[in-house]
């Protein structure tokens, strides 16, 4: 999934400094693809369609990638060969990408996309705000083979301006299903504020299968809210289940 943004957007994503050509080039000739077939498609699944619905699926039959809602806070998330779980509590919710502005829900490939954004109830639906990201990155994709990779990518890209700041090393953090998850934090000057103002960042990857690895990004520009939130954001990562 190819997302409209500005620079400050993509760097609070996980996935677009790999090979931003190469996913432009093909998230336009999956969107071409996808629009000329989409009522055979759907013609051909309904039946699965209706399963989903019956099955909790949150949004609508195009809120691709597919998120559903399950009893005891918990989410599923299905796109390609990825199927998993979250659980979550109060007072974070999930929201599909059609429910949140910066996110531009039509376009998506197998490359990356984003599943679902958490946000906190409490607070009014704003960049400004903490919010979680669930995403996926095409392991096929330059920079994006290993975990560690990704994060060196990461470091090239923040930590190049002499105000920021970032984990020295990765934190290991085993999840619900065995899988490790790598998780790091950032605190990025925001553009333009003169070091005044500070973007906070938690990410974490997780090794998913032979196709994809999963990511969880946490931002918000608040320090209240990032010491207040840091805590929800392990615990969701500790969360995943397959």
């Amino acid at each position: 999934m190819r997302f409209s943004i500005s620079m400050l957007a993509a760097a609070l994503l996980l996935t677009f400094g790999c090979n931003k050509q190469a996913r432009e080039q093909q998230s336009s000739q999956a969107l071409s693809e996808s629009t000329s077939s989409t009522e055979s498609v759907d013609r051909a699944n309904s039946a699965q369609i209706q399963e989903r619905m019956e099955n909790g699926l949150i949004g609508g039959e195009d809120d691709f990638p597919f998120v559903y809602q399950a009893d005891g806070g918990v989410n599923w998330f299905e796109a390609y060969t990825l199927r998993f779980s979250l659980t979550t509590a109060e007072p974070w919710t999930p929201l599909v990408n059609r429910q949140v502005p910066w996110v531009n829900h039509e376009l998506y490939n197998e490359n990356n996309g984003n599943f679902a954004t958490y946000v906190r109830s409490e607070t009014r639906l704003s960049m400004e705000f903490p919010y979680i990201q669930v995403q996926y990155i095409n392991k096929a994709l330059p920079s994006c083979g290993t975990v560690d990779s990704v994060y060196m990518w990461l470091d090239g890209m923040f930590l190049q301006d002499p105000l920021a700041t970032g984990d020295e090393k990765t934190r290991k953090l085993d999840t619900q299903s065995g899988k490790p998850a790598l998780i790091k934090h950032y605190k990025v000057p925001q553009k333009g504020s003169g070091g005044k103002q500070f973007k906070y960042l938690a990410y974490a990857y997780i090794d998913v299968n032979e196709d994809y690895i999963v990511g969880l990004a946490l931002t918000t520009q608040d320090e209240y809210y990032w010491q207040n939130s840091k805590t929800f954001f392990d615990n969701l990562v500790y969360s995943f289940n397959q």
